[in-house]
Formats: structure tokens, sequence, C-alpha cells
């Protein structure tokens, strides 16, 4: 059977496919753009409800070729009319998309199950389709409206509650209007059943609420749009801000600064920025702001952000500032320390022009023996006494720093004549002094002048300064003026230890062995291990190249040398050998695990350590703690030159000490009366305390005979051997007469 259309059927049959695969094609276009961006869920539920309106017109299509009453007719009815209740059923969650409505679960679960009933009706009964047709049109049941109206009243009542929650009064009138006008259109299109107007108020009864929800999601769209782009501005000018940060050490300017791009950004010129500091020391900054701008959180997030920057970076600038004063500044004294000094120095040198700077190093005497007596936390006081005396004292322009420990260093620039300057040391000497009464005696300080003709570098002045002050201190001169001389001789120093640490490098000292002979019997009971510098014509004198050694930290290495060859000496001899330990040696914390090693593990109740009473009172505790560590190894210890230092008699006791070594200027004075007895005391009192008595320098018969007769057990001196690398030979005497 051929289907005849007229004209404008044909025309309206072509509009409606036409229009169809152009909803269709935007459909497609909104989906692709949904799919790359995913930028709104409102273009997502668009074109899902744009796709049953193209199928929709598609049908009608679909239904005008039809031939009427056949299956094709009527399954295109049927799915024209599944169509028409999914563009119904798909505006609920369209329109929630853009005005936030309640969710629509159980509202489309609600609709739906009335529409899918309503198919079921259509394909199985003849209430909502009488599967016939009358004069050319399709034939409804008596349930064709009730089937669809109660579906479209809860969709009604839903889009009805979803304006509502829109916040403008006047956009939910003009929503609500045209959401009226969509379901009147659709009303209509049932009223009138069939033709060309039902057809196309079916198509497009929805029209006034795509419009909607299309006016209401493009300007959301574009609100996202401008607050992304506003965002990124508010990223910039935090990323700006951030960066200006690390240049600005000023907050306040920061501040100005963070205010001024939040003037600029948020187009507020009332905005004001405050930044203060809490109790615990850290920063806070905040903005006050209009309160239209309070209710806008992209605003207030970004006026968050710009005053933590703000905070952090004055937090970061205070930690600065005090990391920068702790780098330059004494903690204990509030001085400038050596790193200041240097760089105060240095601009002073740079700035001297032809004038003259002086440099005025003062040390503390004695400064040990207060902390020992009152303890630290005196010493420390005595130390800020002195900051402030010094401080007082030192003209205008002066700076006062401590170098460390007991030293401090006063730079004057554009400084006076030296008598003028002289008189400044000694009044600094008496201000040290006088801040401290019964606790600093004395005081030493070391006096440079300078001027740009000498061609020195900075550093020299302190290092030059430091000089004059050790000698003063240890010619006791109070003060003592840089000059030539002492320039001369500090050469000659820095030259002698070059000179040592070559030798020590290429072994040039040599150990002789001194013997140790009992009085009694006048045999050889042990050696003294003694290191010589050779030199070309005889021996140097060890008072001319000890201090050096010492001050370089040579005498390490030259004293652990002389244990190795006393190990030697003491197998080849078969006798005990004693070796010297140094001041410097004996201020290494691991000095008994050096000094065993050089030794070795055997006989070690062969090897006598002799240590000065100077050396081991410089540091008593250390010195008594590696003592006792060597004595429990089998090391015997000797307290050597007894009677030089500040040991009392009554202390010996308390020594962790074996032998008691008197010196040899109480052998000398042994022939006389007094110092007889001073010998007896010495004797009696160390035999009290269980240590052997071995007098030195004894040089005659008579002083032998007279060491003997008071006691002592053993002897040294040129007398019973002079020091030799060879084996010692007997003693040639005859036996004491008494």
């Amino acid at each position: 059977m051929m289907v005849t259309m007229s004209s404008s059927s044909g025309g309206w049959l072509v509009f409606q496919a036409f229009a169809g695969g152009v909803v269709a094609g935007v459909a497609a276009l909104l989906y692709a753009w949904w799919h790359v961006y995913r930028r709104d869920p409102f273009v997502f539920w668009l074109t899902m409800w744009l796709v049953p309106f193209a199928v929709l017109l598609v049908l009608n299509a679909g239904v005008t070729i039809a031939e009427p009453g056949t299956v094709a007719d009527t399954i295109t009815l049927w799915l024209r009319s599944q169509a028409l209740g999914a563009s119904i059923l798909l505006a609920m969650p369209a329109l929630r998309s853009v005005t936030g409505g309640p969710p629509v679960r159980w509202w489309m679960i609600t609709a739906g199950g009335l529409f899918a009933l309503r198919a079921v009706l259509f394909l199985t009964t003849d209430l909502v389709y009488a599967h016939a047709y009358l004069d050319g049109s399709p034939q409804y049941g008596p349930l064709i409206t009730w089937s669809f109206a109660l579906p479209v009243l809860v969709v009604a009542v839903y889009v009805m509650r979803a304006i509502h929650r829109m916040p403008s009064v006047a956009s939910r009138a003009v929503v609500i209007t045209l959401a009226l006008l969509g379901f009147v259109a659709l009303a209509l299109a049932f009223v009138l059943v069939s033709g060309m107007l039902a057809e196309l108020l079916t198509s497009l009864w929805a029209l006034p609420v795509i419009g909607i929800v299309v006016a209401v999601g493009m300007g959301r769209l574009l609100a996202d749009l401008a607050r992304s782009e506003r965002q990124r501005r508010m990223r910039d000018a935090l990323a700006a801000l951030t960066n200006a940060a690390w240049f600005d050490r000023d907050p306040a300017q920061l501040l100005v600064r963070a205010e001024s791009s939040a003037r600029t950004l948020l187009e507020s010129p009332e905005i004001t920025g405050n930044l203060r500091q809490l109790s615990n020391g850290s920063f806070f900054s905040s903005f006050a702001m209009p309160p239209e701008l309070a209710r806008d959180s992209q605003a207030m997030t970004f006026l968050d952000d710009l005053g933590h920057v703000v905070s952090a970076a004055a937090d970061r600038y205070e930690l600065t500032a005090r990391l920068e004063e702790a780098a330059h500044v004494d903690a204990l004294t509030g001085l400038p320390n050596r790193r200041r000094l240097d760089e105060v120095i240095t601009e002073a040198w740079a700035t001297v022009g032809s004038g003259r700077l002086a440099v005025l190093f003062c040390d503390l005497d004695a400064f040990k023996r207060v902390n020992e007596e009152f303890g630290h936390p005196v010493g420390d006081s005595v130390l800020q006494s002195t900051a402030r005396a010094l401080a007082d004292v030192a003209p205008p322009g002066a700076t006062v720093a401590r170098y460390g420990g007991d030293e401090f260093v006063v730079v004057i620039p554009d400084a006076p004549q030296d008598a003028a300057v002289v008189e400044l040391a000694h009044t600094l000497q008496r201000a040290i002094i006088e801040a401290s009464p019964g606790k600093i005696r004395a005081a030493s300080v070391g006096v440079v002048t300078a001027t740009t003709d000498e061609g020195r570098e900075p550093h020299t002045l302190v290092r030059d300064a430091d000089s004059a002050m050790f000698e003063a201190k240890h010619k006791r001169l109070g003060v003592r003026v840089f000059d030539q001389g002492l320039r001369e001789r500090l050469l000659r120093e820095i030259d002698l230890g070059r000179r040592i640490a070559r030798a020590v490098s290429d072994g040039e000292f040599e150990v002789h062995f001194q013997p140790i002979v009992d009085v009694k019997s006048l045999q050889v009971v042990a050696v003294e291990a003694l290191t010589r510098w050779p030199a070309e014509d005889r021996p140097r004198d060890s008072d001319d190249w000890v201090p050096a050694a010492e001050e370089s930290g040579q005498i390490i290495a030259i004293g652990l040398a002389a244990v190795r060859a006393a190990r030697d000496a003491s197998l080849r001899f078969g006798l005990p050998v004693g070796v010297n330990v140094s001041p410097r040696q004996l201020a290494e914390p691991d000095l008994a695990a050096q000094l065993l090693d050089a030794w070795g593990p055997e006989g070690r109740q062969d090897l006598t350590l002799e240590i000065t009473e100077s050396a081991l009172l410089d540091d008593l505790p250390l010195g008594i703690e590696i003592l006792a560590a060597l004595r429990e190894e089998g090391v015997c210890v000797a307290l050597d030159d007894f009677g030089t230092g500040y040991s009392s008699l009554a202390r010996l006791a308390h020594l962790p000490v074996d032998v008691l070594k008197v010196d040899r200027q109480f052998a000398e004075d042994s022939t006389t009366p007094r110092g007889r007895a001073v010998l007896r005391g010495i004797v009696e009192i160390a035999h009290a305390s269980g240590l052997v008595v071995v007098v030195e320098g004894v040089e005659t018969v008579e002083q032998l005979e007279t060491v003997t007769e008071l006691g002592a057990d053993r002897v040294q001196g040129y007398l019973v051997g002079r020091p030799s690398m060879q084996a010692p030979a007997a003693v040639a005497l005859p036996r004491p007469s008494r």
C-alpha cells in the first residue's frame, strides 16, 4: 500500500527531520565539549535532555510516513510516547543542575514508574492507545490524558520546588513563568490531540524550560569562567607577592604591596591591611574589607592567603635578623663576636685613610682559677662585668668585642698617638680589675697601632695584638706594645714552627736516655727519655724549641715518637723508662689511648710518664682522669719538677702519682740548713703518701750524700750519668760515707 502525502505534509516531515538532526548535532557537540573539559554538570544534563527531543522530532517524521494501523505505526507511536516521557523526566536533573534543587532520585523513580506503567498499558491494552485510526488519525483510550498528566504533575511539582531554590526573586519569577508556559504548551498539545500544531507543541513544549536551563547554565558557566580568570589573577598576585617577599626586607612595605594588590584585584579601595606581633613572637596579618566582600568566599580566601604570605615573610625576616644577630653578637656579653670583629677591622682598615688604627687585645689573667674556685656562673658574671666596663671606658667610635673565652678586643679608628693609646690600655686594664674585685687580680693588654703605609693585611692586627698580649702576660708587664723587636721574634717563631714540622717529618729528633740511680746501691734502676734536636755542632737547647713545638702542636708527634723509642730502649736495656708528657699532650682527651698504642700491649709496668706540676694543674680534673686510666693499665706516673709549680704538700696524697721528682733547685740548696730542712720535709711527706722520691740535678758528691741522708730514694744528674743514646754505664763513685 502506497502512502501519499500533500506538499504541506512533506514540508512538515522535512522540517521535523531537519530539526531532529540539528538538535542531535547540538547534543553531540555539547557532549564532546563536556567530555573534554568536564566543566559543569549542567552541560551533561542538557546534552542528555536534548537527546529525547531529537528522537521525538525524528519519530514525529516517522509517524507521518508510517502506514496507519500497521505494527510499524504502533511501534513508532509507542517510541514517540517514550521519547516524550523521557524529555519530561530529564527536565528534573537538567533543572537541578542550574538551580541547586532537591535530590531527584525519588522524584525520578516516581515519575519514571508512572511513565513505565503508561508504556505497558500503551502496548497491552486499549486504555491508552486504542490501536485504531479515524479519518487518518490514531485513536486513544480513556487514560491517555491521566496516564500522562500524573507523571507530568510530579515533574511540575519538582520543577517548582527547584525554582524556589534560586537565590534571586526576579529570576525565580521569570523561570516560573517560562516553566508554566512550557507546561501549558504541553497541555494544549494533548487538548488538540492531533494535527500539525499538536505535534509541534508536543516536540517543542520544553523550549522555554530549555531556555531557562541554557540561560542559567550559561550564566553560571560564564560566572565560573570569570571566577577562574579571577582565580588566575589571584594566583599571579600571590606569586608576585611571594617573590617580592624574598627581596623586600621590610614587612610594612610588603604589607603595603599586598594591600595594593587586594584593592586592585578586588576593586575595593576600602581594603586595609594590618600586621601585628603576637605574644609568642610570631606575626599575624589580616585585612579589613567591606561587608559585601565578606560574603565572597573567593575574595576571603585570597585575602587570607595574602595575609599568610605577609605573616610568613615577617616571621622569616624576624628569624633572619635573630640569626644574623646570633652570628655577629656574643650571646653571653652582648658584644660583637669574633666574626663581627673581623668585619669591623676590615671595614675600619679600608676607611682609615691617612689616619691610624689601634687594636688592643685584653686578657683576664688566671681566669680559669675563677671558674674553678667560684664556679662557671660566677665566671660568666665576671665576663659580663668586664664587657660592661670595657664598653664604658672605650672612647667614642671604638668597638669592643669578645674574641673568645676571657679575651676581649678594642678597635679604635682614628687612633691617637702611641702614648695616648698606651694610657688607654692601662685604663682598660684597671677597668677589668675593678669590674670584678677579689676575682680578677691582673689583666694583660697587647697594643698594635698601624697605618696603611705599612702594607698590612687587616687580620694581622689582631694576631700581632694577641702576640703583644701574650708577651705582656708571660713577662707580667701588664701592657705591651707590638714593636719591631716583637715582630722579628714572631717571625722567628713562625719560621721555627715550620722547621720543627719539617724536622718531625724528616725524623731529625733523637731520644737520649739519662740514668736514674738508687742512692744506696748506686745501681741504675731506670732511665729518663729526653728528646734532642741535633744542630750542626751540638743539640739545640730544649727551651729554644719546645715552646714553639707546644704552640704548633708538633709536640704531640714528638712525644709519641719518644714513647716508641722508650719502648725499644726498655727492651734493649732491661730497665723501666720515664717519658715526659707536655701540657699540650695532656690537653688531648684521648691521650691515654695514644700513649698506650705507641708503647704497645706488653710491659706497661716499665713505662713511667713524667708530668710537671703546672701541666697537671692546667686542667686538674682532665689530668687526673687521664692519669687514673693509665695507672689502671699498669703505667707509673711521676710528678716532675716538683717545687716549681703550685702544688701544696697536702695535695700529694690525692694526686694519681707514684713517683715524686724533686726539682734540681732543691739539690743545689740541700747543702744549706734551710734547704736541708725543706728537702727533709718534702721527702717525709712524700714517703707518708707512699711515693718514691727522686731528686733531680745532683751534680756533686756532697749533694748526693746530703739527699741520701735526708731519705731520698733515687737521684738523677750529671754526677751519676749524662744523657746518651747508649745503654747506661755503671756509676763509678764511692759509696756515700754516711
